[in-house]
């Protein structure tokens, strides 16, 4: 074990991963020469006792890159209970969202962090296209008949996504893979239009054929897919009035970004009472979802397909994401080398 404080030049980068990364990322993480970075994992724990774990795992050592992916909060309330010698140099976050990372604290005592933009994107695109299709065919519900031996098409009637609008709240990259899939399928394609920039100063990307405001997307989408992160200015986004904006066209709206972006509440009441055709999700405000809560009423509805935030649980988005971790730490060995040549030692 390494000692507190030990930072010579000529030792490997400390790695810790907080949180299972899976078998195709180790393979990648495994190529990093002993030399330069040595790996350690956090026993698996369930999430409730996730942070004290990794407390834990860096009392008494040296930290240089924390590894989390979406269930470990790095805050004050875990970075407070090491003292400066025990706490790491970087964060990443193996993944995109970075909601459970607060920013400006780490900043603040000078900790960087970042994360991995593009590991998830294909991924998370092709599910919210499989969920469009679900939602739209009622593929599970046949798949689930047709294994308890019912054979009854005319109760399967669905809709065709060709033809349909397709309203896409964050046209990024996950948004982009999505929109590109429905243009190819034969719908029209808007996006939201931001706020920090006006549509027409920038040219549109070839799948999409309009930004607009939200109000108006909701007012045309069929279906209305988000691709954002969470934030205070996106948390409940798709709201009562949002998605009453949908109400009578047997609209659908998928989320594989985040839990909370969309009103659960007002999406459950909205489904309960026949205002939108269906929901496909993959996230959800609590996950796994308690028992009874409105989470785990709009999973087990019979209009949702849902799926446990499976959105980058691919092989391709898991040795992507190993390939993050051995740059990052090959970069930080390197920085190192690179200091040790300019102080001369």
């Amino acid at each position: 074990m390494q000692n507190v404080g030990a930072r010579d030049h000529n030792q490997p980068i400390q790695v810790l991963l907080a949180e299972p990364m899976g078998t195709a990322a180790m393979g990648p993480i495994g190529l990093l020469p002993p030399r330069k970075a040595q790996v350690t994992s956090v026993p698996a724990v369930v999430p409730s006792a996730l942070q004290s774990a990794v407390v834990a795992a860096m009392k008494d050592r040296k930290t240089d890159l924390l590894v989390v992916r979406g269930n470990c909060p790095v805050n004050e309330q875990l970075i407070d209970q090491l003292s400066e010698d025990e706490r790491p140099s970087c964060v990443l976050r193996a993944g995109t969202g970075m909601d459970n990372l607060d920013i400006n604290y780490l900043k603040s005592v000078g900790i960087a962090c970042q994360n991995t933009p593009d590991v998830n994107t294909q991924a998370t695109g092709e599910l919210a296209v499989a969920l469009m299709l679900d939602v739209s065919r009622k593929i599970s519900q046949a798949n689930a008949q047709v294994k308890d031996g019912i054979w009854n098409r005319g109760a399967l009637t669905g809709s065709e996504l060709g033809g349909k609008t397709l309203g896409i709240v964050g046209v990024g990259r996950i948004g982009g893979v999505v929109g590109t899939v429905a243009k190819a399928l034969g719908m029209n394609v808007i996006g939201l239009m931001s706020t920090r920039q006006p549509a027409e100063q920038k040219e549109l990307p070839p799948y999409l054929s309009e930004k607009v405001s939200l109000d108006e997307l909701c007012q045309r989408a069929d279906v209305l897919t988000v691709h954002l992160p969470l934030s205070d200015s996106t948390r409940n986004l798709i709201g009562a009035k949002q998605i009453a904006q949908l109400s009578g066209r047997n609209a659908v709206v998928i989320n594989t970004a985040r839990g909370g972006i969309v009103d659960e509440k007002a999406l459950l009441e909205a489904l309960d009472n026949g205002q939108i055709a269906g929901a496909g999700l993959d996230v959800f405000v609590h996950d796994p979802a308690p028992p009874g809560s409105v989470s785990d009423q709009l999973a087990k509805h019979k209009n949702v397909i849902a799926t446990p935030h499976v959105g980058g649980q691919t092989t391709e988005a898991s040795q992507r994401m190993g390939q993050a971790v051995e740059n990052k730490a090959e970069e930080m060995f390197a920085a190192r080398l690179a200091n040790q040549q300019r102080v001369g030692l």
